[in-house]
């Protein structure tokens, strides 16, 4: 159960939380569901299996496994070619690092008062987001990921995902009632249900 969580956890991210619910506006209502599923079929059955059978195979990092692979057929393009997912997850965790750090910062002023009571959200935000605004809320987000990947998987990663995973969906039930139950939430059920399939068409889709 701990590796399944760890898997959503790492699949679920800013684009299914921020960019979904602009895209499904944006491409068609309903009718976007159809290239999202097909999408979600294609790079789970395939790219996410295949990187965990490679890691298992390889029983080394994205450098060494990639650096195996090519070692076999004479060839050392694997030492370039394993510095791609982990320049590129680098550069994921930084922009995770910002985000996790703000959601730390609005965490805390909930319960604090201080961001339920600002008459100007956008100002607050901004009072956060500026230069360096947050430096101390960004650190913090490091510094609990590093004890937990510290900790190691089984007793870290997974154990962690145990009780994050479940409040996850227990915050988006609580965010789907809270939405059903606000003035004009008809139309909007209404705009996203009713499938607009012309814009299958468009290559952005």
């Amino acid at each position: 159960m701990g590796v399944y969580l760890a898997c959503i956890g790492s699949a679920v991210g800013m684009g299914n939380i921020w960019l979904f619910p602009f895209r499904v506006g944006q491409f068609g209502g309903f009718a976007f569901l159809i290239p999202y599923f097909i999408f979600i079929a294609l790079i789970g059955y395939t790219g996410v299996v295949e990187e965990m059978v490679f890691g298992r195979s390889m029983r080394t990092g994205p450098l060494g496994a990639f650096t195996k692979a090519t070692q076999t057929r004479g060839s050392n393009a694997g030492k370039v070619i394993g510095w791609i997912p982990i320049i590129g997850s680098l550069g994921i965790a930084i922009g995770y690092s910002i985000v996790v750090g703000w959601i730390i910062r609005f965490t805390v002023g909930s319960f604090t008062g201080s961001m339920l009571s600002t008459a100007d959200s956008g100002a607050y935000f901004s009072s956060i987001a500026g230069s360096f605004g947050s430096m101390t809320w960004h650190i913090s987000a490091i510094v609990i990921t590093a004890v937990i990947m510290i900790a190691g998987v089984s007793s870290g990663i997974e154990k962690v995902n145990r009780f994050l995973m479940p409040a996850f969906f227990l915050l988006f039930v609580i965010l789907a009632v809270r939405s059903f139950m606000l003035p004009g939430s008809s139309a909007g059920y209404e705009f996203m249900f009713r499938p607009d399939f012309s814009k299958l068409l468009d290559i952005k889709t």
